[in-house]
């Protein structure tokens, strides 16, 4: 049965909202009740647009958080900052507008993809294959929905059996614990 959480993801681009509609999906939430703010295309840099927007969708979040049926996930590739760094910006931001980031009680997910998400996305065409986060891995691209979905199928088994096979680049081994728990707390 779909779980009927309402969640918006905050992305740069098509890859990443294809990213985590289908692994969302393979979680059995309803694609219906899943929308994407993304960055429009041709109109400036899209990371600066996911920061920029942050704290307006957390706003938004918190405005409607008395439904416990909503969640905010977003995404951003941290390039060639740490993901640390990259989640720093997103903080500052918020507490550049006064505005409180997220706390660890509110259904809100950041993905943050060392290089980018294309690097996970190979990863799961060849878990063997030693992978460098420091390598931009998006000229391959995954935007077509034959390509992308089964990689997704694949990650959301190996994230539910907490076990990532193969060479797992780091900043995904650093994520799906969390997104597991996040998943949990939004489902409980």
């Amino acid at each position: 049965m779909p779980r009927q959480v309402r969640i918006v993801i905050l992305c740069e681009d098509t890859q990443q909202e294809v990213f985590v509609r289908y692994l969302l999906e393979e979680y059995n939430f309803n694609s219906r009740k899943i929308r994407a703010e993304k960055a429009p295309k041709g109109l400036g840099d899209a990371q600066q647009y996911v920061i920029n927007n942050f704290p307006q969708e957390l706003q938004k979040y918190r405005s409607r958080s008395h439904d416990k049926n909503i969640a905010l996930i977003t995404v951003i590739d941290a390039d060639e900052l740490s993901c640390q760094e990259k989640k720093h910006r997103l903080v500052s931001k918020c507490k550049q507008l006064r505005i409180e980031p997220p706390m660890d009680n509110e259904n809100v997910f950041i993905f943050l993809a060392k290089r980018n998400t294309e690097t996970w996305l190979k990863y799961l065409e060849n878990p063997e294959e030693q992978l460098s986060e420091a390598e931009d891995y998006k000229r391959l691209g995954h935007r077509e929905e034959s390509k992308c979905r089964p990689l997704l199928s694949k990650l959301a088994e190996m994230c539910k059996a907490d076990k990532l096979v193969g060479n797992p680049p780091d900043s995904l081994k650093n994520t799906c614990p969390d997104f597991k728990k996040f998943l949990e707390k939004v489902s409980g």
